[in-house]
């Protein structure tokens, strides 16, 4: 009889400074494996490094152009918050490598981790992701996941304020790491907590933590929403 794989999401979300990286890397990870691993900043450092995405290599999927194009033109949101017509017709993939023919930024590197999640998922593979969570859309993701028959784990890190999520952008960007306006982290920061009632409830197992401090504490442990 042959063995049956669970399929698992593991969604680490919360505020932009909260910490998401930082409690990824410190799972026990003989415990649990967190899959292939999404990250749009990763991406994003990985495409100025070298310009281009190598899709399996990271995540362990062949794709091309066209279905790529198909997500950016429907699903993305590049187009949208840099106002550019057929944005799609600046992404392709050759030997399975993202290129993108224009100035890169985080906008860019979103959609590329949005269209590997999709690749992802309707794949059925086990992955992780990072997100601040700051859109409906990621619940979306979520319901799809659970009728696709995937076990989901929520991760959620916030502050108790947002001024700490600031000076920590602020200490990162001191450290040559990406940088995010203000207003951002603040808006993000209350849209983030406004989705995670519903987050949670989508959930097969969610775990909160506070983050405020050096150390992070798990406030709650919340099973099947």
């Amino acid at each position: 009889m042959d063995k049956i794989t669970t399929k698992r999401l593991r969604i680490f979300a919360g505020p932009n400074g909260s910490g998401k990286s930082t409690l990824a890397k410190n799972l026990p990870l003989n415990k649990f494996s967190l899959g292939v691993f999404v990250n749009a900043d990763e991406i994003e450092v990985e495409f100025k490094n070298r310009g281009f995405l190598s899709l399996f290599k990271y995540y362990k999927f062949k794709s091309t152009t066209e279905e790529l194009r198909e997500y950016i033109r429907g699903f993305g949101m590049s187009s949208k918050l840099l106002k550019q017509d057929d944005i799609e017709l600046k992404f392709k993939i050759v030997e399975n490598r993202v290129y993108y023919s224009q100035n890169f930024n985080s906008y860019i590197s979103a959609d590329i981790a949005g269209f590997v999640r999709n690749q992802l998922l309707k794949r059925g593979k086990s992955f992780s992701f990072e997100t601040v969570f700051s859109h409906k859309s990621k619940l979306q993701f979520m319901k799809d996941a659970r009728g696709l028959g995937y076990r989901v784990y929520l991760y959620f890190l916030a502050t108790d304020d947002p001024d700490i999520n600031i000076n920590r952008v602020g200490i990162r960007v001191a450290k040559k790491g990406h940088s995010v306006p203000k207003e951002k982290i603040i808006e993000r920061y209350f849209k983030s907590l406004d989705l995670l009632y519903n987050a949670m409830r989508l959930s097969n197992r969610a775990y909160l933590f506070d983050s405020s401090g050096k150390y992070y504490e798990l406030v709650a442990e919340i099973t099947n929403g």
